[in-house]
């Protein structure tokens, strides 16, 4: 090969390299369920995410997930669990957020709490999704509200997806350096609040995002089950 031809063929390889898109992923660690958060009595229910291999409680609304992992770089790092991708959507679609994985929780008073290890760019996105559906079926109801608690680059926001669109609801900024957030959700009766803390803090160190939302009012039907889903997202429109 002659060194013009072999200087353009590096050029191009180079050229590709910079050029491929670089897919974000998120870390979920644990995942804790409490059913009577408080009863001075109750203990969560805590799933630390060791393997791939989940028990039959957890769900895949959207089928399997590629290129879903399980990272273990201890003792170099604290950062092990579940990896996620962030998936591709637009922001202007229909409410319909690509849930990755899920618990469907048939109470009305419970509290879940997640740990996720997330360092996001521009445009990416990952947190915790709930939707309320009826009991007779694991899938989300189409007239239902969502709502997406999550972790982006300004901090954290809350926001309500529906047929009509998607909605911001509230908002708070995160230190620079936080790459490890808790995130937690409460529901008493038709009442979701949403809370967070991030490394440095105390276990009881919660901050409340926004107010107390009724995620049950846009249903003319009875709703008595919860899904709560972690999803990854890379908004293609930002």
């Amino acid at each position: 090969m002659k060194p013009s031809a072999f200087l353009l063929f590096l050029a191009f390889l180079l050229f590709a390299g910079c050029t491929q898109k670089h897919v974000n992923r998120a870390v979920y660690s644990q995942f804790a369920f409490e059913e009577n958060y408080d009863n001075e009595e109750s203990a969560p229910d805590t799933t630390v995410f060791s393997s791939l291999t989940l028990g039959p409680e957890w769900l895949f609304p959207n089928g399997p997930v590629q290129g879903m992992t399980y990272v273990d770089e201890r003792p170099e790092t604290i950062v092990h669990g579940i990896s996620l991708p962030c998936v591709n959507m637009s922001s202007k679609q229909n409410g319909e957020i690509p849930c990755q994985m899920a618990r469907r929780i048939q109470s009305e008073h419970f509290a879940v709490m997640v740990e996720m290890f997330f360092e996001p760019k521009d445009g990416d996105a990952a947190g915790l999704i709930v939707s309320t559906n009826n009991s007779s079926s694991s899938q989300v109801s189409k007239g239902l509200s969502s709502l997406f608690f999550y972790r982006d680059l300004a901090g954290l926001s809350l926001r309500r997806m529906n047929h009509q669109g998607i909605d911001l609801l509230a908002e708070t900024e995160l230190p620079d350096f936080v790459t490890r957030v808790y995130l937690r959700i409460e529901r008493s009766g038709p009442l979701f609040s949403f809370f967070y803390r991030y490394e440095g803090s105390g276990p009881d160190d919660w901050t409340q995002v926004g107010d107390a939302i009724d995620i049950t009012s846009d249903s003319s039907s009875d709703v008595d089950a919860t899904l709560i889903g972690l999803c990854a997202l890379q908004f293609e429109d930002k």
